[in-house]
């Protein structure tokens, strides 16, 4: 199964900068460290939106839960990384509850 609406996914950029590549983020930083460990960089989160946004384009969903906050999706898949290397990553989309297409939550690397 594929994400649905994934066309219209929305990789919020702040998700990028100041969550997934902030060393310093209480939750994110071992997240952070991953990402830039491969490449991407904090003052350039475009290039991780970018390759979120097609991960969840091009891998099949896991998981599916309903939470209060709308239903989430597992998607997971192999990310090529800017230092060249693949790696198999999850990505979590969530439909908030009132809205019709997908948001990233979080992303992490399995």
């Amino acid at each position: 199964m594929n994400l649905p609406e994934r066309e219209r996914a929305v990789v919020p950029w702040e998700k990028s900068s100041d969550y997934l590549l902030a060393l310093d983020h209480p939750d994110g930083a071992p997240k952070a460290k991953f990402f830039t460990d491969h490449g991407f960089r904090r003052e350039q989160p475009n290039e991780l939106v970018d390759a979120l946004f097609r991960h969840g384009q091009e891998h099949s969903v896991i998981k599916m839960q309903e939470t209060p906050w709308g239903t989430r999706y597992t998607v997971e898949g192999n990310m090529r990384l800017p230092d060249g290397s693949e790696h198999l990553v999850q990505t979590v989309w969530q439909f908030d509850v009132g809205t019709d297409f997908p948001r990233l939550i979080t992303a992490h690397a399995v």
